[in-house]
Parts: C-alpha cells; structure tokens; sequence
C-alpha cells in the first residue's frame, strides 16, 4: 500500500512523474523521471557526466570556470574557443557539398602529411627534411628548387638565383648567367636585327674567340 505523490514543504514532489524540485513560484526546476532522465531549466555541474543523451532547447553551453568554451545550437553548429582535435577523420555527410570555412571566414593555414603547405605566402611543396621546394604564390609566382618539364612554358619573367638552364632530352642545350651572358650548345638566329646595347663598345667575338667567316 504505497502514497501515489508526496509533497514537501521544500518545493519536493515525488509521484508517477518521478523526483521534482520546483522554485518559489511552484514552477518545475529539476525532475529527476522514472525512465533515468533529468531535466533542469538551469545548469549541471559535474565532476564527470556520462549519459546516452542531452537533449537541450535551444543552445547547449559548455562552461568551465565561469567561461563559455564550447556551445551547440539546435541546427547542430558547434562552436568553441579552442582547437578540434579527433583521434579520427573529419568525414563530411555528403560528398561534395560541404564547406571547409566561409568566404568571410577562411583559414590561415593548411598542412598536410604528404608535406603540403597551405598559407598566407601560397601553396608549398616540401620535401621530407621540412624545406621548401616548389612554391605557388598568391601573385601568381612559381617558385622551385628543381626543374620544370612542361610542353610548353608561357610567363611573363622567369627568375633565375645563378644560372638556368634549358634541358632537352637530358642534354643542356643552353644556359643564362646571372649577369646575362647567353651559352647555346647550336645556332642563334632571330627575325630581326642584332644590334649592340651601346654605339661602339660591345664586340663581335674575342680575341682568342673569333669567327671563321663573315657573310
């Protein structure tokens, strides 16, 4: 033979519904439900808590010394003031239609295990040692401290540190020194003029270079 409810003077109520605590005003604070629940209009603080779930109203907050550090909204944005850090993948739900930051809202930086590098000064290449080795750079500048092999090569200035060289089948068919002298392995013929930078200083030749024949 049990009492269905019990009523405290205390602002306790015990019945079918499970454990209530209500304020002043008789209006329901805290229940603890028969099914294991707890309800609370306020907040939990806890050494630890474990639970199968959380259900909130509008926005969840994650408080640690009087501080907000993390809060959930109800759409599921997750907010913090701190770093992310998953013993796991970050796996979007859909493939190809997630974002990785906002317009207005971008990453600074980007790096990757395969040793690339993503900022502010463009897209690195690095190799195992940590050291930069090709760079593609914001204003459009390729940047590298080996070779490039392409069918073709259109730029507006090619930047050289003391020499370059322009391969061919593994064979270096000409070079450009850093004060501008021009090494070729074949001819040279242009559509046009040679004429000299300044009247009557540069030569055709060097005394122990000279030409065979003059046409």
């Amino acid at each position: 033979k049990r009492f269905s409810d019990l009523y405290m003077a205390s602002n306790i109520h015990y019945g079918s519904g499970g454990l209530t605590f209500m304020n002043e005003s008789g209006e329901e604070e805290i229940v603890f439900t028969p099914e294991g629940d707890i309800n609370t209009t306020g907040s939990v603080s806890a050494e630890s808590i474990s639970a199968k779930s959380i259900k909130y109203p509008t926005s969840l907050s994650l408080v640690q010394g009087g501080e907000t550090k993390a809060y959930i909204l109800n759409d599921g944005s997750l907010f913090t003031s701190g770093a992310i850090s998953a013993d796991g993948d970050f796996v979007p739900a859909k493939d190809a239609v997630k974002k990785l930051g906002k317009s207005d809202k971008r990453f600074a930086d980007l790096y990757m295990a395969s040793n690339i590098h993503y900022g502010t000064n463009g897209l690195n290449f690095l190799n195992n040692d940590g050291e930069t080795e090709i760079t593609f750079e914001p204003d459009g500048s390729i940047n590298t401290t080996g070779t490039v092999s392409a069918e073709s090569i259109s730029a507006k200035s090619i930047k050289f540190p003391t020499s370059l060289s322009l391969v061919q089948g593994g064979s270096t068919k000409a070079y450009i020194l850093s004060d501008g002298s021009l090494f070729t392995s074949g001819a040279v013929s242009a559509d046009g003029d040679f004429i000299p930078a300044k009247d009557a200083v540069k030569k055709l030749g060097k005394a122990d270079k000279r030409f065979s024949d003059l046409y």
